[in-house]
């Protein structure tokens, strides 16, 4: 699925224990035209973790991290307490849909638009790709820049404090 970002609020923070900036997306089909009402919206998934990925499709490192956060997909995807939204910064939706079956990314996508006109990455204080982040399920920021194994370490130590 490839969605495409519909509205946007937030804060300017990434630190850790900062509130996370909303995003709400929609769905779109191949051609980057929205094709239902369906979204994902950060706040109506108050209650699960959610890794924040941002990437772009010309980044060799991106790809690399794709996998760590496929990995993390797939081991806890079907948890209810867990999901994944990827964040393309690419020219054009097509871009996104090549990168994302090439580097065999099965879990949810939205599609941000040229770097420099996104306002969700400045939102989260990123300056580069890739950047991935953990959001807790009262909303709040717990993992920073994960990178490699850290992606599974910290999610999978995440999900055993929110099972107390």
């Amino acid at each position: 699925m490839l969605i495409v970002l519909v509205a946007f609020a937030g804060c300017a923070r990434q630190a850790p224990g900062f509130s996370a900036p909303m995003l709400r997306a929609g769905e779109v089909d191949r051609e980057g035209r929205l094709v239902n009402d369906d979204e994902f919206v950060l706040s109506e998934n108050r209650g699960k973790y959610v890794l924040v990925f941002f990437w772009m499709a010309d980044s060799h490192l991106c790809r690399v991290q794709a996998g760590w956060v496929q990995r993390a997909w797939e081991r806890f995807g079907g948890r209810d307490d867990f999901t994944v939204i990827g964040l393309s910064l690419d020219d054009n939706p097509s871009e996104t849909i090549r990168f994302t079956e090439a580097a065999g990314m099965s879990f949810p996508q939205a599609y941000l638009g040229k770097w420099e006109f996104d306002q969700v990455r400045p939102a989260y204080g990123t300056r580069g790709v890739p950047a991935v982040f953990l959001v807790n399920p009262e909303g709040k920021i717990v993992g920073v820049n994960l990178r490699d194994g850290e992606i599974l370490d910290v999610v999978t130590e995440q999900l055993k404090v929110g099972k107390k």
